[in-house]
């Protein structure tokens, strides 16, 4: 199977908010940024479009979205000025094609974001795909990164399914046994449900996962906004790995439920998980989790300190360490 040059992948578009007021009022939010869960929508097409503008050979070839692996925000992204995106493939396994995202306006780099997405035969079966060839240092960095990416998150999963906490980790629930300042975990918890419509399908006649991500990322924003008691404001700083492990019909029922799984000085994090309760194709089942971080805001942008989230029983135990791993990753 023949190769592709990993610049030939490369696709630009812009969003042009100075020239085009509608453009500008259909993703402002209520601060005056972009409606983040309308961006999460953008980036899904463009991914499934950069890696579709790779794969092409011809064929038949469904392009869906498997994964969000990661997504850093720099600064907040402000609607004010156009926003500029540039994409392109960076790595290429048998059948999955990771997609790269930046995201920048005239002054500065805004976001970056990494997608993984799965090609699909006529029956909906992994078909293999052509491989991307990178040239120049920088590209060659960025195969290998992706690359030891996928081969890391495989070796996190395995730890996840048999978490086993540190001496240092069993300290840490110690004090919040013994009486620390907080909330409590259940108290943070969200809920949303509903039919999925046909308004909202991809051309594969799915649900879109982009609109999954913008109902899941407006909960999680709800949830933390409460946490803070409505006082400060939640700024997006990044998503962790969200995966897609089951499609959504159009008429399934859909749950999602969010909770705050981690606070840390300035900032938390909120889970949200998204369940089909009732499906005409297959048992109600988990299709995502989402992890979303945020930091505390007041009106001039100044992070502030947010009040602890306490996890009482074992298994939210076992969520916070999860994302307190996550936490410290970030950091290092």
């Amino acid at each position: 199977m023949n190769e592709k040059l990993m610049k030939d992948s490369v696709l630009e578009q812009k969003l042009a908010f100075e020239t085009n007021p509608e453009l500008k009022k259909q993703y402002v939010n209520l601060v005056g940024n972009m409606r983040f869960g309308l961006l999460l929508e953008y980036l899904d097409l463009l991914a499934g479009e950069t890696a579709f503008h790779h794969v092409d050979d011809g064929r038949f070839l469904r392009l869906v979205t498997a994964s969000i692996d990661k997504m850093n925000i720099c600064h907040p992204i402000s609607v004010d000025k156009d926003v500029c995106f540039k994409s392109r493939v960076v790595y290429v396994g048998k059948s999955s094609v990771n997609v790269e995202i930046n995201i920048s306006n005239t002054d500065a780099s805004l976001a970056n974001a990494s997608f993984t997405m799965v090609a699909l035969d006529e029956l909906f079966k992994p078909v293999e795909v052509r491989k991307v060839t990178p040239e120049s240092k920088e590209e060659i960095a960025a195969y290998e990164k992706a690359k030891n990416s996928a081969e890391e998150y495989k070796a996190r999963k395995k730890e996840r399914e048999n978490l086993i906490f540190t001496q240092e980790e069993y300290e840490l629930m110690s004090k919040f046994a013994s009486g620390v300042e907080g909330k409590a975990m259940i108290s943070t918890r969200k809920q949303n449900i509903g039919p999925m419509y046909s308004q909202n399908q991809n051309i594969y006649g799915k649900i879109f996962g982009g609109y999954l991500m913008k109902e899941a990322f407006e909960l999680a924003w709800t949830t933390a906004f409460d946490f803070l008691d409505y006082k400060l404001r939640p700024l997006i700083v990044s998503i962790d790995r969200i995966d897609f492990k089951k499609p959504v019909e159009i008429g399934d029922i859909v749950e999602l439920n969010s909770v705050i799984c981690h606070t840390g000085e300035t900032s938390l994090s909120a889970e949200v998980s998204i369940r089909k309760v009732h499906s005409n194709i297959d048992e109600g089942e988990v299709t995502n989790n989402c992890y979303f971080t945020f930091v505390a805001a007041d009106e001039k942008g100044q992070k502030q300190k947010v009040p602890q989230v306490i996890p009482v029983t074992l298994p939210e135990a076992k969520k916070y360490m999860e994302a307190h791993r996550r936490y410290l990753s970030r950091k290092q």
